[in-house]
């Protein structure tokens, strides 16, 4: 079988197909033959619907499925009536006891708190009494470290002192001999014999 694709496409004969046609492509003819054609069948289609009145028919269906609609939905249907009540009973029932569960619960809850509250006003009290004491000893431990600063200043001068030695203190014996006999003789001492 030989190749197409070699063959170049033929020019399209100068004179028209149909006499008195203007002179155009293949291609342009199809076109304007087809829409020709789809512009001749919407016109009939559109004649067709207009002669069996579609609107009416469409305007009847809505009416009709509105009024339909209408009742389904103010009327039930009694099984449905019997199931939604049930539904609606079930629901209730669950949410007493979910009420009175939680109502217990608020209850113990209120208790819970009276107690934490007198537990807080016995805290409150006990810190209050803990405070002082700590303030009063905190006024004695800066007394204490007081007396411990000046007695370690004590010692300080007491050890930065010179010891006497044996000789110093034999010495120091002798002069307070001498110290208190004489002042026994100025107290002895008269000055109108």
């Amino acid at each position: 079988m030989p190749s197409l694709e070699g063959v170049l496409p033929r020019k399209s004969p100068s004179r028209p197909l149909r006499p008195g046609a203007p002179t155009l492509e293949p291609q342009e003819t199809i076109y304007r033959a087809k829409s020709t054609f789809v512009s001749e069948m919407w016109g009939a289609l559109c004649g067709w619907i207009t002669q069996f009145s579609l609107e009416d028919h469409v305007e009847n269906f809505f009416k009709s499925y509105t009024e339909y609609d209408t009742l389904r939905s103010s009327k039930m249907t009694k099984e449905s009536h019997e199931k939604t009540l049930s539904d609606a009973q079930r629901r209730l029932d669950g949410a007493k006891l979910a009420h009175e569960k939680l109502d217990g619960s608020m209850d113990k809850l209120q208790a819970t708190l009276a107690d934490v509250e007198k537990d807080l006003k016995a805290l409150t009290s006990k810190k209050k009494k803990v405070t002082a004491l700590i303030n009063k000893y905190q006024e004695k431990l800066s007394k204490s470290q007081e007396n411990v600063t000046i007695t370690e200043g004590e010692i300080y001068t007491i050890e930065a002192n010179n010891v006497m030695s044996n000789n110093e203190v034999e010495r120091l014996a002798k002069l307070e001999g001498a110290v208190k006999k004489s002042r026994q003789e100025i107290i002895n001492f008269k000055l109108f014999p």
